[in-house]
């Protein structure tokens, strides 16, 4: 199965938790095909939809990119969380992108109607799809990661990632 990465819906994830980028630009560079065989023990250019619980206990559909599976210190700097709204999909933003102070926290708390303390952290789990280091599968957004690099750092961090 494809589809486009803007037509993709939480019933979507129900069926095939862990899409992947098909890379025909031609196409779409964003279409995705479903990836049937799992658990995945990697999700590079792939995405993967999970529940998410907010911090108050509620449960909403989201789903994650850039996830390393086994390097939970890359994933508090770069992994992606979608939330799906009733009316959109909320990516929210990380602190080093520049429309952080439009798509941060506070902006999702708000698409929430939630006050922050209700939203964050935000739990995750992926474990049942994709295997790796445990830290990595189950793990948690915070509205402030335990360590903010510089840009610098964030930089060494991204292309070591990528060698």
């Amino acid at each position: 199965m494809r589809k486009d990465l803007s037509d993709i819906a939480p019933d979507d994830f129900r069926t095939f938790p862990v899409w992947e980028f098909t890379n025909e630009d031609e196409i779409s560079e964003t279409m995705l095909r479903a990836i049937e065989e799992l658990p995945v023990s990697s999700l590079s250019g792939r995405i993967v939809g999970t529940q998410v619980v907010l911090a108050n206990g509620s449960y909403v559909p989201a789903f994650l990119m850039n996830v390393s599976l086994d390097n939970p210190r890359h994933n508090e700097q770069f992994i992606t969380l979608n939330v799906f709204t009733d009316s959109e999909v909320f990516q929210l933003a990380r602190y080093f992108d520049p429309w952080y102070d439009t798509d941060g926290p506070d902006a999702l708390a708000k698409v929430l109607d939630l006050d922050i303390s209700d939203v964050f952290p935000i739990a995750y789990d992926i474990g049942a799809n994709c295997v790796g280091d445990p830290a990595s599968l189950r793990n948690s957004f915070l509205i402030e990661p335990r360590v903010r690099l510089s840009r610098d750092e964030i930089m060494r961090m991204a292309v070591k990632r990528r060698e």
